[in-house]
């Protein structure tokens, strides 16, 4: 057995033994007292040495062993004194010592009572002390925890007020834009934004103002410190800032090596295109040129059909003039002035007998044709020259016919003028009278943004004028 426990049981059994000797020693005293006073005065003694050895366990046996005792006292003690005195002494003996065992019982029960109440106190404030250091354990490790994960992270959180004012900015914002996240603090969210991006993070920020529950993303433009800008996909929610107002918190994952890899796959797809877009005009420009050969072949084996013959060789050449334009686009689109020019440039070379003047503003600023809308215009600029080109040839006119370019704000005017004939009695394009062939197929290929005017000069001369605008014209 451990020598503690050895040791406290010998000091137990001395004390039961002191208390055995001591009543035995106040039982033979008592019995030379027959007036019984010494009765409740010296059984306190070993009373007193029982409750330290074992506290109240033996109390209420020694009580009534003592009792039994001290009315064996009363029969066998010398009748020396009235039995009256010996009774009540004896009487007021017992009622004493009961008295004392209840008090001191009742004293150990509440001293058990106290003693079981701090024990569970102090267990209680000793389990409730290690939970709040094991919390704070936990809450130094999940803050260390967070903000190495912010330290490392390939995100940027930024917190703003409800002025897009910055109130917190993480660690990663220098790593990934270069500015010191403390300095951020308290300055303008939307300073280091794209402008032309700008309305669109101003509206993104505005949703979630309208809905505390929703999370909205965009991708932006920011600037870094050095000035360069990177692409940053940004995703702003809202939190409740205990009642003063809102705030926002916006995760931005840098996205510009993904959005450079976009914009590399679609200058990879849209060379693609064109060079498609190129092969396929360069292809009807040829198939054209192969019916031109063959209406020049049938001009000079029947001479009466070869006016008609070269009418309809100079329309072909037209649209096939107007494909090798855009067979050699570098941007799979052709300019108005382009389509004009090289018009005219080629009935020059079909009608030699007619010259055939262009003419165009020093300081022009070229205005791009719909790709859609590009065979018409050419097919209207060649029927009106066609027009001025066979009224010169009629009435053997040595003056040019002009091709003249001109604008009005986002307007561009083509004017075709001559100085030979007169428009035929009862001439009205707009009513579709006495047009004739050339001119009745130029309102037919009129679409929305063209307009066209023909009118009498004098003494001679026809002068006509094509409007072209949006949406024929685009990018202008």
């Amino acid at each position: 057995m451990p020598q503690a426990l050895l040791s406290g049981r010998s000091a137990s059994a001395g004390a039961h033994l002191l208390v055995a000797l001591a009543t035995a020693a106040v039982f033979v005293l008592d019995l030379q007292t027959p007036w019984g006073v010494a009765t409740w005065i010296l059984y306190a003694f070993p009373t007193f040495v029982l409750c330290w050895a074992s506290g109240t366990r033996y109390l209420v046996p020694y009580a009534g062993l003592v009792s039994a005792l001290i009315v064996l006292d009363h029969f066998l003690s010398a009748p020396q004194a009235p039995a009256s005195f010996s009774v009540f002494n004896r009487a007021a003996g017992l009622a004493a010592l009961w008295t004392a065992a209840w008090l001191i019982a009742r004293r150990e029960r509440e001293r058990q009572a106290l003693q079981q109440l701090r024990d569970g106190l102090e267990q209680t404030v000793a389990e409730r002390t290690a939970a709040l250091r094991q919390s704070e354990e936990h809450c130094r490790q999940g803050e260390a925890q967070m903000r190495s994960l912010l330290e490392h992270s390939s995100d940027v959180i930024v917190a703003y007020d409800e002025n897009l004012d910055v109130v917190y900015a993480s660690p990663s914002v220098g790593r990934l834009l270069g500015y010191e996240p403390a300095r951020m603090v308290g300055k303008p969210g939307l300073a280091i934004v794209h402008p032309d991006d700008a309305a669109q993070v101003k509206e993104v920020f505005r949703k979630v103002r309208a809905d505390g529950n929703a999370v909205e993303r965009c991708e932006v433009r920011t600037r870094h410190r050095d000035g360069d800008w990177r692409w940053f996909e940004m995703a702003v929610s809202a939190c409740a800032d205990g009642g003063v107002g809102h705030r926002f918190i916006v995760n931005s994952r840098d996205v510009t090596e993904r959005k450079e890899a976009e914009r590399l796959h679609v200058q990879s797809l849209e060379r693609q295109r064109d060079a498609l877009v190129r092969e396929v005009h360069h292809r009807i420009k040829n198939n054209l040129q192969g019916v031109i050969g063959l209406l020049q072949r049938h001009a000079r084996a029947r001479p009466e059909l070869a006016e008609l013959m070269r009418e309809a060789v100079a329309r072909v050449g037209a649209v096939a003039t107007l494909h090798g334009l855009y067979a050699g686009a570098a941007v799979g689109r052709v300019a108005l002035c382009e389509v004009a020019q090289a018009v005219a440039r080629y009935n020059d070379e079909v009608f030699p007998d007619v010259r055939i003047e262009f003419v165009r503003p020093a300081d022009w600023r070229e205005s791009w044709l719909d790709e859609r809308d590009a065979v018409a215009v050419a097919l209207v600029v060649n029927e009106l020259a066609l027009n001025a080109i066979k009224a010169c040839l009629r009435e053997r006119c040595g003056e040019p016919v002009r091709v003249a370019l001109a604008r009005e704000g986002g307007t561009v005017i083509l004017t075709v003028s001559n100085r030979a004939g007169r428009l035929p009695e009862g001439f009205d394009f707009a009513a579709s009278r006495a047009l004739g062939t050339g001119l009745a197929l130029v309102k037919s290929l009129l679409v929305p943004g063209t307009a066209v005017a023909v009118r009498q000069l004098e003494p001679q001369g026809v002068e006509a004028e094509l409007r072209v605008a949006a949406p024929v014209i685009i990018d202008s």
